[in-house]
């Protein structure tokens, strides 16, 4: 089961659904969550389900993990996201990695900070609207209850994060302590009842630069633990929190991050640098006719540390969904390569520099793609 059904299942007990199925996985997490007047639901980006196996310091949190669940793919914070505010599969919503290549306006994007990938210039600069980067509407406006949501202050007012939340309220924050005072004040000054989405994303920050194991990370998980349980102690049966992550992480040897110039082989093939992700990178090709020479030139390269498979296989396998936009298609690459082990693969050129981080995710790995489920 993935973090869809269960972001179904919260608009479902909010009274949203209109633009998806209810199944029976849905109707499930409906009854591990219950009914409840008042819900939090918190997405601590970055936090693996590995997390709770091996640090018992977080007991609190591992005993109220109720099931594991699968990232979306790729399991990076884009597409994961996109699928959080939609209620929607990447196939549908068209976050197509970190990295999506918006194949009609011929540039690749930063999806999130709806920025162009080589200058880094906001994409309302090509006169690219939102609606253009994103195809399946939000879900919260159709829950039928007060709502609300917390997201850092340098977010809080992005093309994305409006997007999101619909026209519902937005809340920035600079402190976790913060954001749960806000949560406190609009559940139970206010009346009816209420949805609230806290969104934490430094864990996944510090794994990116620290790696998994770093004790800065493993500290931050602690105290943020700490503070639920005190939170949830306080208002104990008043509000129902349910918890659970984006997508894990997995640690990346400095050795293992393969590059790629202008004059190396497989350049030659590609119409734009790889793109989606580090851990899945995808290829969009010059010449289709040349589709097995491309393959032949990887395979000599990265045979060892990579598997290529053409988005026909991946929409095969159902990678990122199982239904389609047809818009969404044409942003998926002619192949993509899955890594054997912990791998990356990246362009390093003149105008854009490799991506080094000692943390990185995307793939489908399970420290990438297990997260928990968690209700208090």
């Amino acid at each position: 089961m993935d973090s869809v059904k269960l972001i179904r299942a919260l608009a479902s007990l909010c009274g949203g659904g209109s633009t998806f199925k209810v199944d029976d996985q849905v109707e499930n997490l409906k009854k591990k969550i219950g009914e409840h007047e008042h819900y939090l639901f918190i997405l601590l980006d970055g936090f693996g389900n590995y997390f709770l196996e091996r640090n018992p310091k977080l007991s609190f949190l591992k005993e109220k993990r109720v099931q594991v669940l699968r990232s979306v793919f790729p399991s990076t914070t884009a597409s994961a996201l996109s699928s959080l505010g939609t209620a929607q599969y990447p196939s549908k919503h068209g976050a197509i990695g970190w990295w999506t290549h918006l194949t009609e306006h011929n540039l690749t994007s930063v999806y999130l900070p709806f920025r162009d990938r080589i200058h880094f210039k906001p994409l309302h600069e090509k006169q690219i609207k939102p609606e253009e980067m994103y195809y399946e509407p939000s879900f919260y406006s159709t829950l039928k209850r007060r709502t609300k949501c917390y997201v850092p202050k340098y977010y809080v007012n992005s093309e994305f994060s409006r997007y999101s939340r619909a026209d519902t309220l937005g809340q920035g924050y600079e402190k976790f302590d913060e954001a749960m005072k806000y949560v406190e004040d609009f559940a139970f000054n206010g009346e009816g009842p209420s949805f609230q989405y806290f969104y934490f994303p430094q864990i996944d920050s510090l794994e990116h630069e620290h790696g998994t194991t770093h004790p800065d990370v493993i500290a931050l998980c602690e105290e943020v633990c700490t503070k639920i349980k005190d939170f949830s102690e306080r208002h104990a049966g008043k509000i129902r929190i349910v918890i659970s992550a984006d997508h894990g992480l997995i640690d990346i040897p400095e050795e293992n991050n393969l590059l790629m110039n202008d004059e190396f082989p497989l350049m030659s093939f590609l119409k734009v640098p790889p793109a989606c992700e580090t851990r899945v990178p995808m290829f969009f090709l010059n010449d289709l006719n040349d589709s097995q020479k491309f393959v032949e030139c990887f395979n000599e390269y990265f045979d060892e540390q990579f598997v290529l498979i053409s988005k026909e296989d991946a929409k095969k396998k159902q990678l990122l969904g199982d239904e389609w936009d047809e818009r969404a298609w044409k942003r998926v690459g002619d192949f993509m390569a899955l890594p054997k082990g912990p791998w990356t693969l990246q362009y390093h050129g003149e105008n854009l520099q490799a991506l080094i981080l000692k943390g990185v995710h995307g793939a489908l790995s399970p420290e990438e793609t297990l997260v928990p489920l968690i209700i208090i």
